[in-house]
């Protein structure tokens, strides 16, 4: 009957756990809530089975051993990365922590002791509620800053992971020590001080772990939206207005790190100088409307087809130089030339007049030992590919 119950109990723990997880990740859109059926019983089989193979087991190592249950879990079910599956199992099971707390404050130390809670099935339900109930108003109130921070944290602001990730340890083992103190001292139904004592402290300990998480949490999103208004005035003096992509000044410098990153690194860089054909007629025959069209078109061909690791800088008028970091000519080549036919398979039109639209490229790469070491000997060396390109096309129109 006793290992019954102790299943019930951990099932319930893992539906509150999983509905945390699910709130968390609201921000991702829609979620089939039937994805988390398997997990959740999963980790709600793990959690008991370490209670009841492991009695005597320490509660803080029995709490580090669900925590690893349930990042292994997460990972593998909801399929979210390792660091991902951290933040979400930690933030969970301090929620839970939390929950519990309440639980032993509002519900248990007052009305029962802990023996007679963990056996009986009707007051675990009771207790799960109220859990869910204080999860559901923490969430509710935190929520949108939490999945702001988890969102942020992990497009690489590693710093701002590891603060993060302490906070959450800390504030986990604070839960861990605070429901181990009680386990043992709630038993002690003789000393009616001490339950006097653990109700009045625990809520000072409570308010205590709200108002840490809750003041780390508000000053990461501080920085967060000050990165924000900070990236917003960079992005407007570093970025084309028409296109989107780096302009002239940020590209260059762009060009020059990473010019630097390959020389120290001791990979190859490829640069390739576009030259848009035409668009001097179609600005003549339709405006120069449509010819911004016309740019903004391709371009957005190209990013669709470029690497996340590469780059494009507009020269200026229908000249771009797209950067290829760590990659070859013939690399750039197979890139460029997916670009070209992508470009044939779009309808160009005009005042209801259909034209074709097409470019001139040229290479230049720097690689170990190569003469062609600096900025300038990059984009004069493309150039020059161009031109002849250009040339030959102009020569032989069926050239390409």
């Amino acid at each position: 009957m006793n290992s019954l119950v102790t299943l019930y109990n951990g099932f319930l723990t893992s539906v509150n756990i999983f509905v945390i997880v699910y709130r968390l990740n609201e921000n991702k859109g829609f979620q089939n809530i039937r994805k988390y059926i398997v997990p959740v019983l999963i980790f709600g089989a793990i959690s008991p089975l370490i209670i009841i193979l492991l009695p005597n087991l320490n509660n803080g190592l029995r709490f580090m051993l669900n925590l690893i249950a349930l990042v292994l879990v997460i990972s593998a079910f909801l399929k979210h990365e390792i660091m991902e599956a951290l933040i979400n199992a930690l933030l969970s099971s301090v929620f839970a922590g939390l929950g519990e707390l309440f639980l032993s404050i509002l519900y248990i130390l007052p009305k029962i002791a802990t023996d007679v809670y963990l056996s009986n099935p009707f007051h675990i339900t009771i207790g799960h509620l109220i859990i869910f109930a204080a999860n559901f108003g923490i969430i509710s109130l935190l929520g949108k800053k939490i999945r702001r921070v988890i969102k942020y944290i992990l497009s690489k602001h590693y710093e701002l992971m590891v603060i993060f990730l302490l906070n959450l340890l800390a504030i986990f083992f604070v839960a861990v020590l605070c429901l181990d103190f009680y386990a043992k001292y709630a038993k002690r139904d003789e000393i009616h001080i001490i339950r006097e004592y653990v109700l009045a402290n625990g809520i000072f300990i409570l308010a205590a772990v709200l108002f840490i998480f809750g003041g780390t949490l508000y000053l990461i999103d501080s920085l967060i939206a000050s990165r924000i208004k900070l990236q917003r005035k960079i992005d407007m003096y570093s970025l084309d207005d028409l296109t989107g992509v780096l302009n002239r000044g940020a590209g260059i410098r762009f060009l020059e790190e990473q010019l630097r990153a390959s020389k120290r690194k001791k990979q190859p860089i490829t640069i390739c100088y576009m030259d848009i054909d035409n668009l001097k007629d179609v600005n003549d025959r339709f405006g120069h409307r449509e010819g911004d069209r016309l740019i903004v078109a391709i371009v957005d061909v190209i990013k669709r087809n470029i690497r996340e690791t590469d780059q494009i800088m507009r020269i200026g008028g229908d000249e771009f130089v797209i950067i290829f970091p760590d990659c070859t000519t013939d690399k750039s080549k197979q890139i460029m030339k997916r670009i070209r036919e992508k470009i044939k398979e779009v309808e160009f039109t005009a005042n209801g007049e259909k034209f074709e639209a097409s470019f001139c490229y040229g290479f230049a790469e720097y690689s170990k030992g190569s003469h062609v070491n600096t900025v300038e000997s990059l984009l004069d060396m493309a150039d020059q590919q161009m031109y002849k390109y250009k040339k030959l096309k102009s020569q032989q129109p069926m050239y390409d």
